[in-house]
């Protein structure tokens, strides 16, 4: 029986749980796949290897019991990851451990990661590549001869940091799905009546969040789901009736009115002394008790006033 296994290259989002079983193993090649997480049973029983190379995945965050019991472990490699944070501890049950290969990860070394500075640093266990992407003033410094006392905690930590292991802080769950934590999806979504998907982002019903505007009436598209259509009052159109129709495009304002667009109506604002719904009248400014004209003088109405 081999005693090594060579899985790279592969599509694997997560380390096959077959491979606990081959407890003799001495070196596990995982490099180059989709792997995003560990769990603290992923290499459970594995206590003969010695070469675990995990390089070039999409690890972001890895619980800290992930390497129990790997006794014999002297190289493991996390090379190229999304790694922000590592768990004071993790490395307790590897002894043996006398390469970490962790460059090309995004470190966050505030005080939290202050332990791994001290770590690398006893026996020069990482050979010197990997570097710090944060906070502010540490971006660029490598792990291994940056002092430890510059591993510091300033100022809260980005929410994007945090939510690598703790992914519900990013609140990924649209409308209005509730998050939960999940060993080996990182999380999961519970999705409220009508929506399904990993972030609930699919309704089954496309008109249960009421997409129609200004009274429109959602008509659900049996032919593709997901998708709908908007039957609109009069007086508005667009997709989703958005669009309050200008009635003034055509309009029969007489005598320089001003056309005033309503729904599905218009109203004409006419200039003085015209009068009537089209301002098509002009007013008897002359009748009596009306006309300005004093000490017997006649009065004329014209276009522009008595």
């Amino acid at each position: 029986m081999s005693l090594f296994r060579y899985l790279d290259g592969n599509q694997f989002s997560v380390v096959p749980k077959e491979l606990s079983a081959f407890k003799y193993l001495q070196l596990v090649d995982l490099s180059n796949n989709k792997i995003n997480s560990l769990t603290n049973s992923s290499f459970a029983n594995m206590s003969q290897l010695t070469t675990l190379i995990l390089s070039y995945n999409s690890l972001r965050c890895i619980p800290k019991m992930a390497f129990s019991g790997l006794h014999s472990l002297r190289l493991l490699s996390l090379h190229g990851n999304e790694i922000s944070e590592l768990p004071d501890g993790i490395f307790n049950d590897v002894a043996s451990l006398s390469h970490l290969a962790i460059g090309a990860n995004p470190l966050y070394c505030d005080c939290r990661l202050r332990w791994l500075s001290d770590w690398v640093k006893t026996g020069y266990k990482e050979p010197g590549i990997a570097r710090c992407a944060g906070p502010q003033g540490m971006e660029g410094k490598l792990l291994l001869t940056t002092p430890a006392k510059k591993f510091e905690c300033t100022g809260d930590v980005d929410t994007a940091v945090l939510a690598k292991c703790n992914p519900c802080l990013s609140s990924p769950c649209l409308n209005q799905g509730i998050c939960h934590s999940d060993l080996v999806e990182m999380y999961r979504c519970s999705c409220p009546p009508g929506f399904k998907g990993k972030n609930c982002e699919t309704a089954l019903n496309a008109c249960v969040s009421n997409p129609c505007a200004n009274g429109g009436t959602c008509q659900v598209n049996e032919d593709q789901e997901g998708e709908y259509s908007c039957a609109c009052p009069l007086g508005f159109e667009g997709p989703t009736c958005q669009t309050n129709i200008d009635d003034c495009e055509d309009n029969d304002c007489e005598n320089g009115a001003t056309c005033i667009d309503g729904v599905n109506n218009y109203t004409c604002f006419c200039p003085p002394y015209y009068t009537g719904e089209m301002c098509e009248e002009m007013e008897d400014v002359c009748a009596p008790g009306r006309s300005p004209c004093q000490h017997q003088s006649t009065c004329l109405i014209t276009s522009t006033g008595p």
